[in-house]
């Protein structure tokens, strides 16, 4: 998705030509192509996207983490982005980078919203969950199977329990495990 929104803007705002990056102050590199420019800020936006581990297993699919760490270090990206090209007076597109940030913002969370919901629809079914084997007192094994229990969405199916042996099996008062 970013390699569409980055080259995009970038044919939007410049045509199909060789849009160049004036370097003002080191004469040995006199200009930077904007699409070496853009190639290299999908790697760096992915990089980060997968050092925040926002793909991570246990931020996929649950709560606004995943959502969080796409914001933050896309918006890490481009502050060091603009920090550097402030630094080493290169002389960077503003409107380039105004209009790659949001709009690949948006098109990262939407897509993240839409493989959300597929799989919210698998884990209903069963599918893309992890099973787990609760153990415990029979209180806490109830209190945490009742929390599970409630939806799938969250990606975890309990499919039994240990209970101490000192306690009965009738006594049980959560509920039933397969």
């Amino acid at each position: 998705m970013l390699v569409w929104v980055v080259f995009g803007t970038q044919i939007a705002r410049f045509g199909l030509g060789n849009a160049q990056l004036a370097i003002m102050q080191d004469s040995r590199i006199s200009e930077v192509s904007y699409w070496v420019f853009s190639a290299s800020l999908i790697v760096v936006w992915m990089g980060a996207l997968s050092w925040s581990d926002s793909r991570s297993t246990r931020v996929l699919g649950s709560g606004p983490t995943e959502y969080l760490r796409v914001v933050d270090s896309s918006l890490r990206v481009f502050g060091a982005i603009a920090i550097l090209a402030f630094l080493t007076k290169i002389d960077v597109a503003r409107g380039f980078l105004l209009i790659s940030l949001p709009v690949g913002i948006l098109v990262l969370l939407f897509t993240r919203w839409l493989w959300r919901q597929w799989l919210i629809a698998m884990r209903k079914r069963g599918t893309y969950s992890a099973r787990v084997l609760l153990v415990g007192s029979i209180d806490s094994v109830a209190q945490i199977a009742r929390e599970l229990g409630r939806s799938r969405a969250p990606g975890t199916s309990w499919w039994g329990r240990v209970r101490p042996v000192e306690q009965s099996p009738m006594s049980y008062p959560g509920p039933r495990f397969p």
